[in-house]
């Protein structure tokens, strides 16, 4: 990653945490929390509103798009012509609403060989990094971890960051980018910083930003906002940002001094009850710490709600 100017990443919340909901829920969310960017998954979030109304929505708000989320999984091969048309309906998109990137995903192809998969992404990615090309705008892939019990041989390349690298960098396109997501990659058994990271650095585009940590899956899930993964044995549960297993503020660092120009997208995945109070406290301790880092006190924001006791459900999610 190269140095683009002074640390002052856009701060943006993820559609994924409103999936079917009506537009206009996302975004007064974005506005009660002060966050002037989106992150818009297609189509699940233009779902719950007929005839356009949701791209009338996004086009009176005053904030941004910053990314569109498809949630295909471009590695596999069940479904190749589908997961390209709706990759590049998401690419067109994203042009018309100014969004530079779109993220998306690797799967589970049924094997475990790194060479053979990277041949596999190539072949699946060819016209949507040609379509990618022509409108400007950069397809992201995300890593992840068996959040969805699928993976049983775990294939999926964008778990190790030296294979995720090889094959993106053997791509080489330009237009072909890494949505670099810390607590994924936790979750994966990999220590995201500063190994991953470093491994990653030149290739990242994007992030995703939420905290987790080890869970006893022993231990029954209990009231409260935050969500259990598996990643085979492992059990995970979500935190507020900040109070995990991720070395944020190292990470951070790190960012800065890459000038890393941003987004920030935060994703705490959290029950719906506690979406607006973990969005608050996520978007409130990322301000104070980049204000930190850049040696000012951190910008008036809205007042960050509460978070109740922590509890674990299991909850799809990326």
């Amino acid at each position: 990653m190269t140095g683009r100017g002074e640390f002052d990443p856009r701060i943006a919340i993820s559609g994924t945490e409103f999936r079917d909901e009506p537009i206009d829920t996302l975004l007064r969310t974005a506005d009660e929390v002060g966050v002037a960017a989106i992150e818009l998954w297609y189509p699940e979030n233009l779902r719950a509103d007929a005839g356009g109304v949701a791209l009338a929505r996004l086009a009176a708000w005053p904030g941004q798009v910053a990314a569109v989320s498809a949630g295909v999984e471009i590695g596999e091969t069940s479904d190749v012509p589908g997961s390209r048309s709706r990759l590049i309906e998401a690419l067109e998109l994203a042009d018309r609403l100014g969004a530079p990137v779109v993220n998306t995903y690797f799967g589970a192809p049924g094997y475990r060989d790194d060479r053979r998969s990277g041949e596999v992404l190539a072949r699946n990615l060819e016209p949507v990094l040609r379509r990618a090309e022509s409108l400007g705008v950069t397809v992201v892939l995300e890593n992840e971890f068996d959040a969805f019990g699928r993976d049983r041989y775990g294939g999926d390349l964008t778990r190790r960051p030296h294979a995720l690298r090889e094959a993106v960098r053997r791509i080489g396109s330009a237009r072909l980018r890494l949505n670099f997501d810390a607590a994924n990659f936790y979750c994966a058994g990999v220590e995201p910083f500063p190994y991953a990271y470093e491994v990653l650095a030149d290739d990242v585009e994007y992030l995703h930003v939420k905290d987790i940590r080890r869970a006893d899956p022993a231990v029954p899930a209990q009231d409260g906002p935050s969500v259990r993964y598996h990643d085979y044995d492992r059990a995970y549960v979500t935190t507020a940002l900040g109070s995990g297993a991720v070395n944020w503020p190292g990470l951070l660092a790190r960012l800065a001094a890459d000038r890393y120009p941003g987004p920030l997208t935060l994703e705490p995945h959290v029950r719906p009850e506690h979406r607006t109070a973990a969005l608050a406290q996520a978007a409130g301790w990322l301000r104070a710490e980049v204000a930190g880092l850049r040696g000012r006190p951190a910008d008036p924001s809205p007042p960050v709600p509460p978070l109740s006791a922590p509890q674990s459900i299991l909850m799809g999610g990326h």
